[in-house]
């Protein structure tokens, strides 16, 4: 069984480091895979983490308080969300409170804490995934013969020099990061959501009129087949000052205007999770236009 560790920043390298050395001792069946590269190096999403990527079965995120907003973190979370179901996929967090996770692709999964119950229990998930699972028995027994060298391990990573202090990026910074993951990226499908995440992480807060632009895609790749079919040839509007999304239909949509309204509640929690809960949406009538 195949697990994937992320990490970025050398506080979650030693972290993803400890782990891949520690759980094949817990279940000698799981062979965890890192980069030994940092996400930041230019040698992210390259042939051999995609290949990798497609033959895992568990995905742990190592975090701690100075890499969480690192937006290769948060690209790569999303396509995790996106490979695996979410159950699939743990952040482990390191010197992190649960409660300071800031909001983003992370934010999605439980997290655990890099504890002695927090890391029983990541093992425990890990071992329910397992093809051929140890015993609860077996598992309780080995855990706790092995707990104390991996938490020695995490015992000694270092704080950072400077707790969270980093230098202010300028928009050209930013979007200079921003072309250079669309150079080393190839989108597809399994990766767009993550992208579209990414690229809100390196856009100013305030502009709006740009990440709502993005979010209508987002919702129409986020949509089920039926839901898909009915929103193609829908006309979007977006009024950000009202937060209403009006819909509109040519006379010939008729039947794709009627089976949105059937499912009126399934579209409204689409768009919700897409541009949050103050957005409504509106459906206007062939016969209104």
């Amino acid at each position: 069984m195949k697990v994937f560790i992320i990490w970025s920043g050398e506080r979650a390298r030693a972290v993803a480091a400890s782990l891949r050395d520690w759980l094949p001792s817990a279940i000698q069946s799981v062979t965890p895979w890192m980069s030994d590269k940092d996400i930041y190096s230019g040698q992210r999403w390259n042939e051999e983490i995609n290949e990798q990527l497609s033959e895992i079965n568990f995905g742990i995120i190592c975090v701690t308080p100075e890499n969480q907003d690192a937006p290769w973190l948060n690209f790569e979370a999303g396509a995790l969300a996106k490979t695996l179901q979410r159950s699939r996929v743990i952040p482990y967090l390191h010197d992190l409170e649960k409660s300071n996770l800031k909001r983003g692709p992370i934010t999605q999964f439980q997290a655990e804490y890099a504890d002695r119950e927090g890391t029983k229990r990541l093992v425990t998930s890990i071992n329910q995934m397992n093809p051929s699972p140890l015993s609860g028995e077996v598992l309780e027994k080995t855990f706790d013969g092995l707990w104390s060298q991996l938490e020695q391990e995490l015992s000694q990573i270092p704080q950072p020099t400077k707790v969270l202090s980093s230098p202010q990026r300028t928009m050209d910074d930013k979007v200079d990061e921003l072309l250079q993951l669309i150079r080393e990226i190839s989108i597809n499908p399994i990766l767009q959501d993550s992208f579209v995440s990414a690229i809100r992480s390196l856009v100013p807060a305030n502009s709006h009129s740009q990440i709502k632009e993005r979010s209508w895609y987002e919702v129409k790749q986020r949509a089920n087949a039926s839901l898909k079919a009915f929103l193609m040839p829908t006309q979007e509007t977006v009024d950000e000052k009202t937060k209403v999304i009006s819909l509109s239909f040519d006379s010939k949509h008729k039947f794709h205007y009627s089976q949105l309204l059937k499912n009126y509640e399934g579209l409204k929690t689409l768009v919700e999770s897409v541009y949050g809960p103050d957005y409504t949406i509106e459906l206007i009538s062939p016969n209104d236009k």
